[in-house]
């Protein structure tokens, strides 16, 4: 397992999903389906495949640990919630928009039981239940959840941090969505300038914040200022990724 996550941080994910497999399936031929080895094998897998874009299998295998970490633990347990929202986050990106909303009001209700309120996994969920609505067309509640999960973050993390400014940019467009174009503006450099200071110039973060900035500005008619933020967005991915990608 270990060979397989060097491999995937290299980059290497074929190698690493065979590594992967092949400590699954040891790792079957031990033990019970639910004990812990099988089900951190899976989760590696499940990761690793996620990451290759192979999500229909990674679906399966989410559900086959979700059901073999109930039956062990019950319903009510922090892990089931975690499994419920990467569950959640794998069908919202294959398009079943009807069963990620679900599967993240699951996640949401039994985090916010067992951990709290406050507790930086409820923001997470918050986020991921959010863009499901509004990829729904929902306006009624993923402003709020934006919302919601900003504030988790700023009392948890402080007023600086990265996850506050990836709220802030999620807030942001949602904003822009509803055309609340002023203070989506607003929020969207509130977030940039705290990339900058934190992450640096160079951050692709900072490239889409500043993209995502000029779009709020050209829609309010003023392109002049548009155009100078979208020069610097390319020039970033210029430096990062050079001219000819």
């Amino acid at each position: 397992i270990n060979l397989a996550a060097f491999l995937q941080a290299q980059g290497k994910l074929a190698e690493a999903e065979t590594v992967s497999r092949e400590a699954l399936a040891a790792n079957r031929r031990l033990y019970a389906p639910d004990h812990e080895l099988v089900t951190t094998a899976l989760n590696n897998l499940g990761c690793l495949l996620y990451q290759e874009g192979k999500l229909p299998e990674a679906e399966g295998i989410v559900r086959d640990m979700l059901a073999a970490k109930t039956k062990s633990l019950g319903n009510d347990h922090p892990e089931v919630a975690t499994l419920r929202n990467n569950l959640a986050k794998i069908l919202a990106e294959e398009g079943k928009m009807v069963e990620a909303e679900a599967a993240f009001r699951q996640a949401l209700a039994l985090r916010e039981k067992l951990l709290g309120l406050g507790h930086p996994d409820v923001a997470q969920t918050l986020d991921g239940l959010a863009g499901v609505l509004q990829d729904r067309g929902n306006l009624a509640e993923p402003e709020a959840m934006y919302r919601k999960a900003l504030a988790i973050r700023r009392k948890g993390l402080g007023p600086e941090h990265p996850d506050v400014a990836m709220s802030l940019n999620n807030l942001a467009n949602m904003l822009e969505w509803e055309d609340k174009l002023t203070e989506a503006e607003a929020t969207q450099r509130e977030a940039l300038a705290m990339q900058r200071k934190l992450l640096g110039q160079e951050h692709p973060d900072v490239a889409i914040s500043l993209a995502n900035l000029a779009r709020m500005v050209r829609k309010q008619k003023r392109l002049a200022e548009a155009e100078p933020l979208l020069h610097e967005a390319l020039a970033n991915q210029r430096r990062r990724l050079g001219s000819d990608h």
